[in-house]
Parts: C-alpha cells; sequence; structure tokens
C-alpha cells in the first residue's frame, strides 16, 4: 500500500548511499556535452534513464515538457495490462496540464512522492526537485513503487548537485 511505501522510504536512511564514480562522470559528460542549456538538460536526462532504468521528466517552465524512457516504464511487470499503459500513457499526454499543481509541492532538494501524491499516477512514484536558477525547471524521475528508492535518491542528489 502506499502507507507501506511511505513508512518504508520514511525509514531510509538517504544520507549514505552515493552514486558510483563512473555513474558521476557520465551524469556530468552528458551535461557538458552540448552548449545549449535545453539540449545539455536533455542529454542529462537520457543519461539519468539509462543509470537508472525508469523514466524521466524534464519541464523546463510548465509549457515547456521534455520526457524520456516511457519503453523503461512500460517494461516492467506492473504494466503488463493494456489498460494500466493507457491510463499512465493519457497522463503523460497532457504532461503539462499534471504539472501545474505539483509544481507547488516541489522544493529545491529532491523528495519521494508515492501514489496519489504526484500527478504521474497512483501506480507509480516520483523523485522530484527544481533546478534552475530561480527554481523555475522541474525534474522528476518516475518509475513503479518498487523502485530502488536509495539509489535513485542519491541519482536525484547528485543531479541537483550538478545542475
Amino acid at each position: 500500500t502506499d502507507k507501506g511505501y511511505r513508512f518504508y522510504v520514511n525509514s531510509l536512511d538517504l544520507s549514505k548511499p552515493k552514486v558510483s564514480k563512473k555513474a558521476s562522470e557520465e551524469l556530468e559528460e552528458a551535461l557538458a556535452s552540448a552548449d545549449d542549456y535545453e539540449i545539455s538538460r536533455k542529454n542529462l536526462a537520457k543519461m539519468m534513464v539509462e543509470i537508472s532504468n525508469q523514466t524521466v521528466i524534464l519541464a523546463f517552465t510548465l509549457e515547456k515538457v521534455y520526457y524520456t524512457g516511457l519503453s523503461n516504464l512500460f517494461s516492467k511487470p506492473e504494466f503488463s495490462e493494456l489498460a494500466m499503459i493507457a491510463d499512465v500513457s493519457q497522463v503523460f499526454d497532457r504532461c503539462e496540464e499534471c504539472l501545474q499543481d505539483f509544481y507547488d509541492k516541489v522544493g529545491d532538494e529532491p523528495n519521494i512522492f508515492i501514489g496519489n501524491e504526484h500527478p504521474f499516477g497512483a501506480v507509480l512514484s516520483a523523485l522530484s526537485a527544481r533546478f534552475g536558477k530561480n527554481g523555475e525547471g522541474l525534474i522528476a524521475l518516475v518509475g513503479p513503487k518498487r523502485m530502488d528508492y536509495l539509489a535513485n535518491f542519491s541519482l536525484m542528489k547528485k543531479i541537483k548537485e550538478i545542475i
């Protein structure tokens, strides 16, 4: 249940795990791979997808949203039913609308949102943080509730460090 996952997440020591040196270098290279602000962040999102095997949503503003890694999400056992894929796909199709209320819940530091605590679908969890000079950007790593919270939280902390 969501309460069970929340209890589990709250009991984790999120200060200990670190991203591997190799993953850290790959993330920094992805960010530095382009001079263009948006392209460099998109490259970073793609590398996050490779490292985490999850989905990443990158909102530069509420109107400008990029996401990658949906195939990772839909290849998980939770999505063996076509109806579940259709429900989650609809959320991503109207991603800009879904983010409006979520923006206010997300702070500068990475936070974990489980089930109905975020707008991406009750069967999912999201780790999210703001980025940019004025916090106008939002990055979210989205996956099933059974995701590796420690590894993904460490990944989000590293992203905040380099972005």
